[in-house]
Order: structure tokens, then sequence, then C-alpha cells
């Protein structure tokens, strides 16, 4: 597994990076995410338009079966 956490100083959001898999027959939705660790968490994909980076929500990612979905730097891939 590949997951890792990047922590800012003081208030700045901290981000998580992880791959998920779907192992099943299935097609599989990410319904959320959770952590007791932080107050919020969220799932989202980084975007750069005109040079200005931003952050859209996402909110059921879906996976086919034996798709994967990568949450890393810079966005999903």
């Amino acid at each position: 597994m590949d997951q890792r956490m990047r922590l800012l100083p003081g208030e700045l959001p901290a981000a998580g990076y992880f791959t998920v898999t779907n192992t099943g027959s299935r097609p599989l939705v990410l319904v959320g995410a959770e952590s007791p660790a932080f107050e919020t968490v969220m799932m989202h994909k980084s975007t750069q338009k005109d040079g200005t980076a931003s952050m859209e929500h996402i909110e059921e990612p879906r996976l086919a079966p034996g798709e994967s979905v990568k949450f890393s730097p810079g966005g999903i891939t």
C-alpha cells in the first residue's frame, strides 16, 4: 500500500494520499471519508485553470470492477 499524509503548520489543511482498488465483481461507490484525528475529511481533486490551482469536492467517486483511483498530489489519477 502507498498511503501517506502531508501535514502543514498551524491551521493549514493536511492532505492524505492513497489508492483504492475495486477488487469485487460489482461497481463500488465511495460514499465518504472520516478520521478521528481530523474534524473534517473530504475527497477532492486538484485542478489548474489559467495558472490558478483549486480544489473540486468529489461527492461519490465510482469504481468499476478492477478499477483503481489514486488520490495523489496534483489530483486524482
